[in-house]
């Protein structure tokens, strides 16, 4: 377990790839209206065009895009609204990108927020996909060396809140392995499933 996570620190400092967050984000919403069929979602991509450009994996973070997305098509009733935005900031570590994805939901309880990126969680009561997306969202955006975190009460809806290195290759750990190791399921198979597409 302890070397698998050792090489994957060590993928962190290899990306080439430049990315428009704003770019990758309208992507992942076209690809997800496309695929809603039941009810009517509203997303909303409030980002700012004239962020700085990220250094990051491409396909990982796209990927990000479309789970967090399809976990709240998911969870939201018809005519939810789900927003995204984001703002250029910096932390200790550096330049980074703080986003938000905000949702107009039910929300959570406590008891489930504690445990939202558990992918054995259901989400409101809806046990189609329990909480396999966000866990895996929590998986790429560690692997960029941010953070996402979650606020949540009943009946005001869900925000997550993420914050990623504009430069991942520079970026250092914001979580410690003592935090990311639970989350971690320890299988490369599962990695290979979630990029896969068929989580």
């Amino acid at each position: 377990m302890f070397h698998s996570v050792a090489k994957r620190k060590e993928q962190r400092c290899e990306f080439t790839d430049v990315v428009d967050l704003y770019t990758l984000a309208a992507d992942a919403i076209s690809r997800t209206r496309t695929k809603i069929a039941d009810k009517t979602i509203i997303i909303e991509n409030k980002i700012p065009q004239n962020l700085p450009k990220m250094r990051a994996d491409r396909y990982k973070l796209s990927r990000f895009f479309e789970l967090i997305l399809k976990d709240e098509v998911l969870n939201l009733q018809n005519m939810g609204r789900v927003s995204l935005s984001a703002t250029e900031g910096k932390n200790e570590h550096g330049a980074v990108i703080n986003l938000v994805v905000q949702d107009n939901g039910p929300g959570l309880a406590a008891d489930s927020v504690r445990s939202v990126f558990d992918p054995f969680l259901a989400r409101y009561d809806n046990p189609e996909e329990f909480g396999i997306n966000l866990m895996a969202c929590f998986f790429l955006v560690y692997h960029h060396g941010g953070r996402i975190q979650v606020e949540s009460q009943p009946g005001a809806g869900t925000k997550f809140a993420v914050t990623l290195p504009i430069n991942a290759a520079e970026g250092s750990l914001v979580q410690n392995d003592r935090e990311f190791l639970p989350h971690l399921l320890a299988n490369e198979a599962l990695w290979e499933k979630l990029l896969a597409g068929t989580a």
